[in-house]
């Protein structure tokens, strides 16, 4: 069971791996985010038996949809967790 599940999100997504990130204040805006979530996702395309993979973001944070966007991330749908919006993206494996 992956954390989508534990807090209630998505159960028919349960199977797949959770993507997620956190950059230093410091370090936004200069393509660290990018760089390293795409070594991770070509890492996590060979090596994870799954066929896709999933992140939550919260829709005010704008910078982190759009480096999931730019990772090959789209939105799946708004759903409600701890009483506020997130956004549920789904990768394909490459």
């Amino acid at each position: 069971m992956n954390r989508l599940t534990s807090r209630g999100i998505d159960a028919s997504r349960e199977h797949l791996p959770e993507a997620g990130w956190v950059i230093a204040s410091a370090a936004h805006g200069k393509g660290f985010g990018f760089e390293a979530m795409s070594a991770a996702l070509a890492w996590a395309d060979v090596n994870i038996d799954a066929e896709k993979t999933v992140a939550i973001i919260n829709p005010v944070n704008i910078a982190s949809l759009a480096l999931a966007h730019k990772l090959g991330y789209h939105d799946i749908e708004t759903v409600a967790y701890l009483d506020h919006p997130v956004v549920l993206l789904e990768r394909e494996r490459r």
